[in-house]
């Protein structure tokens, strides 16, 4: 990704490093958390958003959603906070590679790829059964 103008800015204690990712709603960072001293991925509500009142609800939804899920195919959020009117959360940085990455090198192998898809949906069934439908799935994921 390329370097994003938010790079060096603190956002509650977590100070910005790089641009991760970007989905319908948010930017994705890496930051290091300045009190503990680890990374996570800093997920913060887009600018040009700030100002709609049903983005913001549905922003702070998913925050709130997501923490309240247990599941080891899901990242953990930590925090969520509230940065110069936009809404924020603090989540596990995962590594690994995204699966559109991985399938540029070529062909997945079924006993991989049945892996991957029953993760997935195993993440999927956790979040449907407390009520919460994911709008944005494409293979930009890790595993």
């Amino acid at each position: 990704m390329m370097k994003h103008s938010m790079v060096g800015l603190l956002v509650g204690k977590y100070r910005i490093e790089a641009e991760i990712g970007r989905g319908a709603m948010g930017i994705v960072f890496k930051a290091r958390d300045t009190v503990l001293g680890g990374f996570v991925a800093l997920k913060i509500l887009a600018e040009k958003l700030a100002d709609d009142p049903e983005m913001l609800f549905r922003f702070e939804r998913e925050g709130g959603a997501a923490s309240a899920l247990r599941h080891p195919n899901i990242c953990n959020v930590f925090e969520s906070g509230n940065w110069k009117g936009r809404p924020y959360f603090g989540m596990e940085l995962l590594s690994g590679q995204a699966l559109d990455e991985r399938l540029k090198q070529g062909p997945i192998r079924a006993p991989q790829l049945t892996e991957i898809a029953i993760g997935a949906t195993s993440a999927l069934e956790a979040a449907h059964a407390i009520g919460v439908v994911h709008r944005d799935i494409k293979p930009a994921i890790c595993f």
